[in-house]
């Protein structure tokens, strides 16, 4: 029989993956092959007791002294005769069936009640099972009939046997291996109400047919509260049972969505080592972060050694499927050992990736946990049906699929999340937001990519405009390179505004780029003029609420309308953003300055965090 199960464990996919899911939340450190081989052996011992079941009605005398070992039972049975009854608590461990039928038979002086729960969607098996049950135990009572036959029992000294770790949406939530659990209460109560014995049961499989039984009496804690008793005694209870599951893990029954009900969840940010991506995939935590769920989080950067190593891992994507789980060979193979521990000794409920260098890793990573795949921007090659959840800005073509939420721009993150940083930055550089000269105008500027060219004579014809309208306004400005920001024109700030009396703030983040420095000029500005080759950019700049000018620069190929801008003007379409050329960003300044007309929010975020609700 161990042969069938070591078959089901191959067959039966969705059972195998469900308990391989519950073992890495109980022991995470658990590497994917050593999950696996606990898993075979569960799958073995799981079919060796359904034999087992076939065979309780045949169970007597002569099998309990063949094939049952017993240690407790003597000091179990002193304890019963104090009269006040027993509680006996079991799991579902081991040959869980017989070991109730033999305890039975054990106590059969204490009119033994086994206390099951009906299964509505197997009523046959249900009955199958409790006339087996009947044979060893003198009652079978079901927990959705009445139990005042369960309290006049135990009032009189009698015992009752039940299982304590599955229990529907009823229970409370107790800690059970690091991990809020609903559990059954009812027991418990039972218990402490009227005061009876407490005994714990264990069950391991020795070898073959023979079992050994442990029963350990367990002394209640009264704490003078009832429901402190109640989560103080199933937290201790717990506590026990972890101790005898992690010595023998294959013995539990780990197929039941044991975690189901917990509020608690886990998620995985993985980095590219881009700061924007990053920045975006913080900005979905933060949507999660929101939710009435206790999140905890880590951030993983990760890298290709080479080239050929990210062609490699590419190529396997394209055959990356749930059959991945417990396997995950090629991450082992292609990342060092420290990126490993970081994605695999670790269990995620979530897995959030920006770009598409990572997407694929996000997809196997999520499959080893059973895990949400959230994925931003297009996954590449990749289709974005194999994602649970893609955030994708507008201008990339967007499909109309149920799991894909089109956003106007960038993912971006609330600025109070960096309130103190950007007060250090603002105090560092002797400002204060209510005595600058207004208008204050922040200038951020980025580089040259693909198919854009910022130079150095649109900045020069730029800061002209800027002073220009600064000198007739009297206000003042402040200004912020990137790291793509050509040498140049860094060079040409800094001549052109270091001594300006107008520029209070000059960054040349190539030289010096601190923290938040760019919330910093985002939180003191009136208005934002903004280069158009950063999509981040912008939409961080939207989400200030802030007027915010887009400044439209040269194109590479005069022919060809990249991402950046549509983007561009599908938000000046809309109303979000002004575009202007070099030459009329003067005039949109005075426009904006004076008429002061109303900013217009961006307001992707409540569509995605309904998304989240779903499938978190």
């Amino acid at each position: 029989m161990r042969g069938l199960g070591a078959l089901a464990f191959y067959f039966l996919r969705k059972k195998r993956m469900i308990a391989h899911r519950n073992i890495k939340i109980a022991f995470p450190h658990y590497s994917p092959h050593k999950i696996n081989r606990i898993l075979r052996q569960t799958f073995m011992n799981c079919a060796q007791h359904f034999v087992e079941i076939a065979y309780m009605p045949w169970i007597d005398d002569r099998y309990v002294n063949k094939f049952i070992e017993f240690e407790g039972l003597d000091e179990v049975l002193e304890v019963m005769k104090n009269n006040k009854g027993g509680v006996f608590l079991c799991l579902h461990e081991g040959s869980w069936e017989v070991g109730s039928a033999v305890t039975a038979r054990a106590l059969k002086d204490y009119n033994y009640t086994v206390l099951v729960r009906e299964q509505p969607k197997a009523p046959l098996i249900t009955g199958l099972l409790n006339s087996y049950r009947k044979k060893n135990a003198p009652k079978v009572a079901l927990i959705t009939d009445s139990l005042r036959p369960i309290v006049e029992s135990l009032k009189k000294g009698f015992a009752v046997g039940m299982v304590a770790d599955h229990g529907g949406q009823g229970g409370i939530l107790v800690n059970f291996f690091g991990r809020l659990a609903l559990t059954p209460t009812g027991a418990m109560k039972f218990a402490l109400k009227l005061d009876t014995n407490v005994v714990l049961g264990f069950m391991k499989r020795k070898r073959g047919a023979r079992h050994k039984i442990m029963l350990r009496p367990y002394n209640l804690i009264r704490t003078g509260s009832e429901e402190n008793d109640l989560r103080v005694n199933l937290e201790n209870i717990h506590r026990i049972y972890e101790k005898y599951i992690t010595d023998s893990p294959q013995e539990y029954l780990w197929f039941f969505k044991r975690w189901k009900y917990s509020p608690q969840r886990s998620v995985l940010v993985l980095s590219d080592g881009k700061a924007g991506h990053l920045k975006q995939s913080l900005a979905v935590l933060d949507l999660i972060q929101k939710l009435p769920l206790q999140v905890k989080y880590d951030v993983a950067e990760v890298k290709f050694s080479n080239l050929l190593q990210k062609a490699m891992f590419y190529l396997c994507g394209f055959f990356f499927s749930r059959k991945c789980q417990g396997c995950m060979r090629c991450m082992l193979k292609l990342f060092n050992s420290k990126t490993n521990d970081k994605l695999l000794l670790n269990y995620y409920d979530a897995v959030i990736s920006c770009g598409s260098s990572l997407a694929m890793l996000n997809r196997l990573v999520a499959f080893e946990n059973m895990a949400k795949s959230i994925v931003i921007m297009k996954p590449g090659m990749f289709s974005l049906k194999r994602f649970d959840l893609a955030i994708m800005p507008e201008h990339d073509r967007v499909p109309k699929f149920k799991n894909v939420v089109s956003i106007n721009g960038a993912m971006t993150r609330a600025a109070e999340r960096n309130s103190e940083e950007i007060n250090k930055i603002i105090k560092d550089y002797g400002l204060d937001k209510e005595k600058l000269p207004r208008p204050v105008v922040g200038l951020l500027l980025g580089g040259s990519n693909k198919y854009l060219s910022l130079d150095k004579d649109e900045v020069k014809k730029a800061i002209d405009s800027l002073e220009k309208f600064l000198e007739s306004s009297r206000g003042s400005i402040l200004v912020s390179s990137s790291r793509r920001t050509a040498k140049d024109i860094e060079v040409f700030l800094k001549d052109s505004l270091g001594k300006n009396t107008r520029c209070k703030m000059l960054i040349i983040a190539n030289e010096f780029n601190p923290p938040s420095a760019f919330e910093a000029i985002l939180n003191l500005s009136d208005i934002l003029v903004i280069s158009g080759d950063s999509i981040s950019m912008v939409s961080e700049a939207l989400d200030s609420g802030k007027h915010t000018i887009v400044l439209k620069l040269k194109k590479k190929f005069p022919y060809l309308l990249c991402r950046h801008e549509r983007f561009v003007e599908s938000l000046r379409r809309k109303e979000y953003i002004y575009a202007a050329h070099i030459a009329n960003l003067s005039d949109i300044l005075d426009y904006v300055w004076k008429r002061k007309p109303a900013v217009r929010k961006i307001s992707d975020k409540g569509v995605i965090l309904d998304k989240l609700k779903e499938i978190l």
